[in-house]
């Protein structure tokens, strides 16, 4: 698949009406080509929407400078069974889904990588002082992922460059979500969830998403060995997995759907 744009979400898959449907929702400056390696897991009956989301790498400033976070509903009323999201998308989406709305909703949810603290005692200064290194630190692990050893050191001086991008406005916006998550009325949230969480995660801490899974009324934590901030990447299986556990529970006469053999990519 080419690059997509954020206007059209793209679309892998049948296109049968019967066809299941997963949507991806990536994480801050990303784009949906990080769930690439993913894709050729997936049965070949999953029709897969990934849209460009308006906190791409495209263009982040104009969204952490603006009030909201663009389309209600970036599926345009046609909700995924299964919806996976990662880091803020994972947060956003959390957000969206623990509102008044949205409608139609998925099925079935899998937040990978979310960033949660259950109280807000658990915030104090070093949240701020500990923000931009995050930054930095996350940027440069999916770059370093992304283009495999790093000979020349290029990955450093490129995850600079996409923290510019972020820019102040976009660390304000992260931290004010963050602020909110425990304040968000979970129990909202009764669909099928899974919190999926790498080992390493320095930033979107495991035991912050072992929290949330427990606050969540139909919800599993599952942590992935070896692994950081993008399972997607390091540990694609995983997240197939969790999506495959979920598809069986919303869909119990499907089987266990066969890997599909089509070339993916985005």
């Amino acid at each position: 698949m080419s690059a997509p744009s954020a206007s059209a979400p793209p679309v892998v898959g049948t296109g049968r009406p019967t066809a299941v449907r997963v949507g991806l929702v990536h994480g801050l400056a990303e784009s949906p080509a990080v769930w690439a390696p993913l894709l050729p897991l997936l049965p070949p009956d999953v029709e897969v929407v990934a849209p460009a989301m308006p906190w791409s790498l495209g263009d982040p400033q104009a969204w952490s400078q603006a009030r909201h976070d663009g389309r209600p509903d970036p599926f345009d009323g046609a909700a995924p069974d299964v919806l996976v999201a990662h880091s803020l998308g994972a947060n956003i989406t959390l957000r969206r889904l623990t509102s008044s709305g949205p409608s139609p909703r998925p099925a079935a949810v899998v937040l990978v990588s979310p960033f949660y603290r259950p109280s807000a005692d658990d915030f104090d200064w070093s949240t701020i002082e500990e923000l931009a290194g995050d930054f930095r630190r996350l940027f440069h692990e999916r770059i370093r992922l992304r283009r495999g050893a790093d000979r020349y050191g290029l990955s450093h001086d490129m995850s600079r460059r996409v923290c510019e991008r972020v820019g102040p406005y976009g660390a304000l916006r992260f931290l004010e979500i963050l602020l909110g998550t425990p304040d968000l009325p979970l129990h909202r949230l009764g669909e099928p969830c899974v919190v999926l969480t790498g080992e390493h995660d320095r930033a979107a801490r495991p035991g912050d998403a072992r929290s949330l899974a427990a606050a969540l009324p139909d919800a599993e934590f599952r942590l992935v060995a070896g692994c950081g901030h993008f399972p997607m990447l390091e540990r694609p299986t995983e997240v197939h997995r969790a999506i495959t556990d979920l598809l069986l529970r919303i869909t119990p006469t499907r089987g266990t759907p066969p890997a599909s053999s089509r070339k993916a990519r985005l």
